[in-house]
């Protein structure tokens, strides 16, 4: 997998290394710092590094791109949550990583020196280098793709009998699939989902899987499943065929981080963080580490629910705890839920009871969550009255 050369020699160098360095925008992480605003804790000098200053929960973006939200009413203001709790907010990607040298690369250069950090990502685990024309989106949760969307929804309005490709087999390439076809519909874009290797939604449970492509299939969105690799903006797909799509969006993107191989930090088998209970670095203590890029996933994700609530709160104490070298406790880590998938219509896939259903009642509680969520965080991060 391409990737965009890191700079190994920063131009701008750092002052002191800030106490505590939080990285990414994962549910655990904003829980956190929701508790510490309202139990009025403060870290005296820390930072806050995302590549954007507006988060979209995933459970919402379909929403906004299908026309039925607007993208003020999905979104989280991460600045201003940071400065409600009294942290620096530095909206950059990191590029490199230094365990031993306790120092954080970002995009443009800039080094970030720290004591304790905390690394939750969210579902934007990685950068992929797509430079290779305008053609070409990574879905992620900031403002980034939705600015994307526009700029190549408008391009592909402008061809006739367009094809539109998206490489993915979670629910976020069925939901976008669906999403986009909603708010195209009275166009001839053509819409194809390839799966590559794997399955088409292999985690979920096979009613939810079988009623999505029925879905899928429904909207006239092409299912293509088995191997397909990415050549500048070819598709080559299973049997040599290469295809050239006029719009091409990558969603699912399980890879890890470029920067976390050569972080020195212990790896386990799989590549991720190896932690303890605590969610710390077994090699590097002063290193929390959350969600997919931990040995302990569960900790974190991009739903919110009660349990990643408390996880938050745990969390909270533990960051006051590791600056002031006290014990942290250890931290649930969550199971999975079967999450329903957003269809068209207002609708969504998902279980009732024993069945399987596609509702607006479905859809209506998960975004219930999502809204909830969206309006404590805003709420929490209101400056104080008199």
């Amino acid at each position: 997998m391409p990737v965009r050369k890191l700079a190994i020699k920063p131009t701008k160098r750092p002052g002191s290394p800030h106490q505590l360095l939080l990285v990414g925008a994962g549910y655990a992480q904003l829980y956190a710092l929701a508790a510490l605003i309202e139990s009025d804790k403060e870290c005296p000098d820390a930072a806050w590094v995302s590549p954007s200053r507006w988060l979209y929960p995933p459970g919402l973006i379909a929403g906004v791109i299908s026309g039925q939200y607007s993208k003020e009413q999905c979104r989280i203001d991460l600045r201003t949550l940071a400065q409600r709790a009294g942290i620096r907010f530095i909206e950059q990607t990191p590029v490199l990583l230094d365990a031993e040298k306790q120092s954080l690369v970002l995009d443009d250069d800039t080094e970030v020196g720290y004591e304790c950090l905390s690394l939750d990502l969210g579902e934007d685990l990685t950068d992929i280098d797509l430079d290779d024309g305008d053609n070409l989106l990574r879905y992620e949760t900031g403002e980034q793709f939705l600015r994307g969307w526009k700029n190549l929804s408008e391009s592909l309005a402008q061809k006739q009998d367009a094809e539109l490709a998206l490489i993915g087999a979670g629910p976020r390439a069925v939901e976008l699939a669906l999403a986009i076809r909603e708010a195209q519909n009275r166009s001839a874009l053509n819409i194809s989902l390839y799966t590559g290797q794997s399955p088409l939604l292999e985690q979920v449970p096979s009613g939810i899987r079988k009623r999505a492509v029925r879905e899928l299939e429904k909207a006239g969105v092409k299912l293509q499943q088995g191997s397909v690799q990415r050549e500048n903006n070819q598709l080559r797909v299973g049997g040599g065929q290469t295809l050239s799509p006029d719009g091409l969006i990558i969603v699912d993107n399980q890879a890890l981080p470029p920067w976390l191989e050569s972080s020195g930090l212990a790896l386990n088998a799989s590549g991720v963080i190896n932690v303890d209970a605590s969610q710390r670095s077994r090699s590097h203590p002063n290193v929390i580490a959350l969600g997919a890029i931990s040995s302990r996933p569960g900790t974190s994700s991009m739903h919110p629910d009660k349990a990643l609530a408390a996880n938050g709160k745990i969390l909270a104490n533990n960051l006051l705890a590791a600056i002031a070298g006290r014990g942290l406790k250890s931290m649930r880590e969550c199971s999975a839920k079967a999450v329903p998938i957003a269809s068209s219509g207002g609708r969504a896939v998902g279980r009732f009871g024993p069945f399987t259903t596609c509702s607006q009642g479905n859809r209506r509680k998960q975004e219930l969550i999502e809204r909830r969520f969206i309006e404590g965080l805003i709420q929490v991060s209101q400056p104080l009255t008199d």
